[in-house]
């Protein structure tokens, strides 16, 4: 099992560095705003006040959330700016 999901692994880790480089070169970065959007996403998605999830979440995980974020806009960009050959 472990070979057949290898090739899909490689290519998501592949992904992600190439996302996270794009972060770094253009300066990319989750505001406050998009933190707090994600987070009543999250809430939602529970079913919890806002508040609740916030308390719940450990300081790191705050880091990754906001990391995870800034990806996401980084593949935004990636397309936004893409051209045709």
């Amino acid at each position: 099992m472990i070979e057949q999901v290898k090739p899909q692994a490689e290519k998501r880790i592949k992904s992600r560095l190439v996302l996270e480089a794009i972060v770094k070169a253009e300066n990319i970065e989750a505001s406050e705003e998009d933190y707090e959007e994600e987070i009543k996403v999250m809430a939602e998605a529970y079913q919890m006040e806002a508040d609740k999830v916030k308390e719940m979440l450990p300081e790191k995980s705050v880091a990754q959330i906001k990391e995870d974020i800034a990806v996401r806009k980084a593949a935004e960009f990636a397309v936004a700016n893409a051209k045709e050959k």
